[in-house]
């Protein structure tokens, strides 16, 4: 996924998503979807975009 380039941000995933996945993650925050608390929104690049569609969506979890 990070040789690609083309993913930002992942929205959903668990925790391991840098440990057994083996994604290169910038930032990771705990979000609730669907009631699970347990999922996470991980920010892969830092461009602008990125930065601001992260920073929203943390702020609403």
């Amino acid at each position: 996924m990070n040789g690609d380039g083309d993913v930002d941000i992942i929205v959903g995933c668990g925790n391991n998503v840098n440990t057994t996945a083996g994604i290169d993650i910038i930032d990771k925050a705990d979000m609730t979807v669907d009631g699970l608390t347990d999922r996470k929104t991980a920010k892969l690049t830092d461009n602008q975009i990125a930065a601001m569609l992260y920073e929203y969506l943390t702020a609403q979890a």
